[in-house]
């Protein structure tokens, strides 16, 4: 059929706009942490120049967060900590979004937008009429932007800004005035870029996540019987890393009922969730007669049992 190159095409398009998020998600977390330090640094009397080249808006914005005000105020060692002591965290996160979290923000949200734009493609290849446009409904864009706030924005963007406020906070109490402003500024930019493929791979999670719940809302939308399309589940089939849960499924499609419901020991629906944490899977609806072009074969209920045993398995 003139519709499965095309499809194969889309469907590496899909993994590398992950890929490509993953890569500027990384670019945009490393200018953060250097931006934070320079930051620091200007409030503080010393050269940001001296810390980190500039990157960024530091020269710009510098100052403007009660936190920075803070700090920029007292000059003692003994009353600037016990200035950060009495800091909230809230007000150290505020200092961590004008250094830049934004733009991490941004690129995130526009991949999830690019990415449920492709989940209406792979269908309209397959030549279903009325899937491109089929997301342009309030209840659809509620379902995607809401998944993003709690997987993304709370789940990711929250988290990652209170785990740095706190790292943050307690550097800065524990040697403001006994480290060169200079060392210590810099020993936190490096501690935040440390803490990078921890959070990159917290974004491969999420951001997989709201992929497959685009796909999955278009489906239910263009195919409410569940009658056109099996879920195929696809992505990598060799190497070490592969949970047996995903070793038992990749390469098979399935009806969508026959995987709610399917425990893979880990948490959420495996139509949404795959084998759970940092999975690298993607499930996609395809129409049966596309199995054969794609390389996928009919799944069976003894693959599913061999994938739950397995996941079952591996947790303990």
């Amino acid at each position: 059929m003139a519709a499965r190159p095309g499809l194969r095409r889309l469907l590496d398009q899909r993994g590398r706009l992950q890929d490509q998020a993953l890569d500027n998600f990384d670019a945009n977390m490393v200018s953060l942490s250097e931006n934070m330090a320079r930051r620091l640094g200007s409030v503080l009397d010393v050269d940001p120049d001296t810390i980190f080249p500039k990157r960024g808006d530091d020269g710009v914005s510098v100052g403007k967060t009660d936190f920075e005000t803070r700090l920029s105020e007292l000059s003692d060692g003994e009353r600037l900590r016990a200035s950060v002591l009495l800091t909230s965290l809230s007000e150290v996160e505020d200092f961590i979004e004008a250094s830049g979290m934004d733009r991490t923000r941004k690129g995130l949200r526009e991949a999830v937008g690019k990415l449920s734009g492709l989940s209406e493609r792979s269908f309209a290849i397959q030549g279903v009429a009325g899937a491109v446009g089929s997301l342009d409904t309030v209840s659809a864009e509620a379902l995607i932007m809401g998944h993003y706030e709690m997987a993304i924005e709370d789940g990711l963007i929250g988290i990652q800004k209170r785990q740095a406020a706190i790292r943050i906070k307690e550097a800065l109490a524990a040697n403001l005035g006994l480290v060169p402003m200079r060392q210590l500024a810099k020993g936190i930019a490096e501690s935040e870029i440390q803490s990078i493929p921890k959070a990159r791979t917290e974004a491969r999670t999420r951001m997989a996540q709201a992929d497959r719940v685009a796909h999955e809302i278009v489906r239910k939308t263009l195919d409410p019987e569940e009658e056109q399309f099996l879920v195929g589940y696809m992505g990598p089939r060799a190497g070490g890393n592969i949970r047996p849960f995903c070793r038992a499924l990749v390469g098979k499609a399935f009806a969508p009922s026959e995987l709610e419901g399917v425990d893979n020991a880990q948490v959420g629906n495996v139509l949404t969730s795959a084998g759970g944490y940092n999975c690298r899977h993607y499930l996609t609806p395809i129409r049966a007669d596309e199995l054969d072009a794609l390389g996928l074969v009919r799944g069976t209920g003894a693959d599913i049992e061999s994938a739950e045993g397995g996941a079952r398995k591996g947790k303990k």
